[in-house]
C-alpha cells in the first residue's frame, strides 16, 4: 500500500499544473479626445498588466482597429504598431500612456502620404524625438506643440476595458476528483491497518 501512496505528490502536482489558468486577451475600448482630434476603436492586448512591451501588443491574437478624425478627415489605422520605452501601462480596466516615463507608441496605416492626421497616431514623451512617427501623424505629447495635440496631464487614458470574471479552470473538477480518490485510498488503508491489528 505504501507504493500506491507514493505517487500522490506527482498526481497533485500534475493536477495543479493543468488547472493553472492562462491569460486571456484584454480588449480596450478607445473613445478619447487628443486636443481637437477624436480617436476611436479597440486595442486588444495579450492580457498582461503593468508596463507593456511590444510583444504584449503584437502577439498572434492581439489586434487593433482605430480611426481618428482631425478637421473632419478620418484616418484608419490597421497596419502596424511600434512601442519603445516604458510609458505604456495596463490594468484590468485601463490602458494608459505616461508622458513622464520615456518612450513612444505609434499606430500607423499602410501609406505614408495623405491629409494631416491620417498617417498615424503617435504618443511621445518629452525629450524623445518622434522619429517613429510619420509625417502627417497625429502627434500627442506633453507640453507646447504647435503642429499637433498638447496634453497638460502627465498621463493619457487611451482605452478602458470591462473586467472579465475568471472562469472555473477546466481541470478543477479533475483536481477535486483526484483529491477525493486519494482521500478514499487513505481511508481504506487506515481501515485495513486497523482491522489487522
Amino acid at each position: 500500500m505504501r507504493s500506491k501512496m507514493s505517487f500522490a505528490p506527482a498526481v497533485l502536482a500534475a493536477a495543479l499544473a493543468v488547472s493553472a489558468p492562462s491569460l486571456a486577451n484584454t480588449i480596450y475600448n478607445v473613445d478619447v479626445m487628443a486636443g481637437t482630434e477624436t480617436i476611436m476603436g479597440t486595442i486588444t492586448t495579450d492580457g498582461h498588466t503593468g508596463i507593456l512591451a511590444i510583444g504584449n501588443l503584437a502577439c498572434a491574437t492581439c489586434s487593433y482597429d482605430l480611426t481618428a478624425t482631425i478637421s473632419g478627415v478620418v484616418g484608419s489605422f490597421e497596419f502596424a504598431v511600434t512601442l519603445t520605452g516604458s510609458a505604456l501601462t495596463a490594468t484590468a480596466t485601463a490602458l494608459t500612456f505616461d508622458f513622464t516615463s520615456g518612450g513612444q507608441l505609434e499606430y500607423r496605416n499602410p501609406t505614408t502620404s495623405g491629409p494631416p492626421g491620417t498617417n498615424g497616431i503617435c504618443f511621445t514623451t518629452p525629450g524623445v524625438s518622434p522619429t517613429l512617427c510619420p509625417t502627417g501623424a497625429i502627434l500627442v505629447k506633453l507640453g507646447t506643440n504647435s503642429t499637433s495635440t498638447s496634453e497638460t496631464s502627465n498621463s493619457f487614458l487611451i482605452g478602458t476595458a470591462t473586467p472579465v470574471t475568471t472562469p472555473l479552470p477546466a481541470a478543477l473538477p479533475l483536481f477535486a476528483g483526484g483529491l477525493g480518490v486519494l482521500g478514499l485510498l487513505g481511508w481504506r488503508r487506515k481501515r485495513k491497518v486497523a482491522a489487522t491489528t
